[in-house]
């Protein structure tokens, strides 16, 4: 549905309260994926965000690269300030920069920057990661 640009309310809403009734079950990727499906349509879902955070912020060890710079970029989207999710987010980013390919640099840079977050330790990362990438 977000590659196809279909927004169908009724039915995101509906998908939306099903991804909260199982989100404890959900991986990280089915959480990132949920958070930039609604993202990328620029539809947001009130409850689904404060009911996606804490199942991220509880997985993030187990967050890959893309999972993490996906996250990010989502919340950046529907421009939600979650402060426990942020500072998971910057946390694990800044744990596995050595896995973040630019793409992955890039995008959580710009979540980041977009939500006017000055989040010394993970720009310092940012910049170190970046610096390997073009090394």
């Amino acid at each position: 549905m977000a590659t196809c640009g279909m927004k169908d309310k009724p039915l995101l809403a509906a998908i939306a309260e099903e991804a909260i009734s199982k989100i404890l079950a959900f991986r990280p990727q089915n959480l990132t994926n949920t958070a930039w499906a609604f993202a990328t349509l620029e539809v947001v879902h009130r409850p689904l965000l404060p009911a996606l955070a804490p199942s991220v912020v509880m997985k993030m060890s187990e967050a890959s690269s893309q999972d993490i710079s996906t996250t990010a970029w989502a919340v950046a989207v529907m421009a939600v300030y979650h402060a426990p999710l942020l500072a998971a987010l910057s946390s694990a980013a800044i744990l596995k920069i050595s896995d973040f390919d630019t793409q992955h640099l890039a995008n959580t840079a710009w979540s980041f920057a977009t939500l006017g977050i000055c989040d010394r330790p993970l720009m310092t990362s940012l910049a170190e990661g970046f610096s390997r990438c073009i090394n």
